[in-house]
């Protein structure tokens, strides 16, 4: 559609549209989807970036700011993107999780030291109890 490189560089820019720090993604897909396994479509997806990339860099009167550009074009530059977000978000977010995994294996580590103390007592309340009707048993053989 387009033809002169500033149609482009305008297009991709999205002036106007988003703040200076928002960049855009521009990602084509294949038209026919049909009934082709995903290995296929993902070939097709991958061949359609390249199609796109090349028709920018040769169709197109002076090409695009492929520097400016090109990071922001495709759907593999998408993906690299999500899981470079996906990766520093888990990263940033590591500290908080081990802090509540930390509180909670220590909440546990009380809560069993409780029920432990529990146990304990209960076990020896039933060896009072044996030994005081071992002890009845044997006073009343003595009678």
């Amino acid at each position: 559609e387009f033809t002169e490189r500033w149609e482009v560089d305008s297009y991709l820019s999205a002036s106007g549209y988003l703040g200076d720090n928002i960049h855009p993604f521009f990602v084509a897909l294949p038209k026919d989807r049909g009934t082709i396994s995903n290995d296929e479509f993902r070939r097709q997806i991958c061949q359609v970036d390249i199609d796109v990339l090349r028709h920018l860099r040769d169709g197109v009167k002076g090409g695009f700011n492929e520097e400016k550009f090109g990071p922001y074009i495709g759907f593999s530059c998408l993906r690299k993107y999500l899981e470079s977000e996906l990766q520093k978000r888990y990263k940033e977010a590591a500290p908080a999780t081990l802090a509540l995994l930390e509180q909670r294996c220590s909440d546990v580590s009380m809560d069993v030291s409780r029920l432990d103390s529990k146990l304990q007592a209960t076990s020896d309340v039933s060896q009072l109890r044996r030994s005081a009707m071992l002890h009845a048993a044997s006073i009343c053989t003595h009678l």
